[in-house]
């Protein structure tokens, strides 16, 4: 199992849609915060009522503040959800000998997303940075690894990675998707 993954043990859900909106909260409140609880509702796709809901239980949990300025997060350690040029990018830290192992059953793991999602177009590519800050996708050719391989190197994730040891990543048509970087995470759950 991703070493970025023990974070989906202290989330207080029951049910996967739960666990899916909780994390886009998380990633939302982390990248933006503080955001409020109606700009959330917009940005994830839930109603305000199901955000408040969420967001009391992530609150007793300890794992956001909820302040007159907004909801915060001080993220999850090892999982990133980041944009750039239209895209969404999830990074979760994962040793070597895990991310081989995920990317051995890629086609496993894409179909899992793509449930999660709700849209097969939304997902680009799944794939590996080592800690070398090195690139790799697997079942693409050249031009599209080296395509994929600059638009995540742009987001400063080559060096996030070697921090940790290595990420495996997903690439999602999309700017700022965090019910996608919450899917890719709970979609590598589901695998492990």
């Amino acid at each position: 199992m991703c070493e970025s993954l023990r974070h989906l043990e202290r989330l207080p859900c029951g049910k996967l849609r739960d666990c899916i909106d909780m994390l886009a909260i998380l990633f939302a409140a982390s990248n933006l915060g503080p955001i409020g609880r109606p700009s959330l509702s917009t940005l994830i796709g839930i109603g305000e009522k199901r955000v408040r809901n969420l967001v009391a239980k992530l609150r007793s949990a300890g794992l956001v503040k909820a302040s007159r300025a907004g909801i915060t997060s001080d993220g999850m350690q090892g999982v990133l959800c980041l944009s750039s040029g239209g895209y969404t990018i999830a990074l979760a830290a994962c040793s070597r000998a895990v991310a081989e192992l995920m990317l051995r059953s890629i086609v496993a793991l894409r179909d899992k997303l793509v449930i999660l999602t709700g849209s097969p177009a939304i997902l680009e590519v799944i794939g590996y940075i080592d800690s070398n800050g090195a690139t790799v996708f697997p079942g693409l050719g050249l031009e599209l690894s080296e395509k994929y391989a600059r638009l995540v190197s742009e987001i400063g994730s080559r060096e996030t990675c070697r921090s940790v040891g290595g990420c495996l990543v997903a690439v999602f048509n999309l700017p700022d998707c965090y019910r996608c970087c919450a899917s890719f995470l709970q979609a590598l759950a589901m695998s492990g």
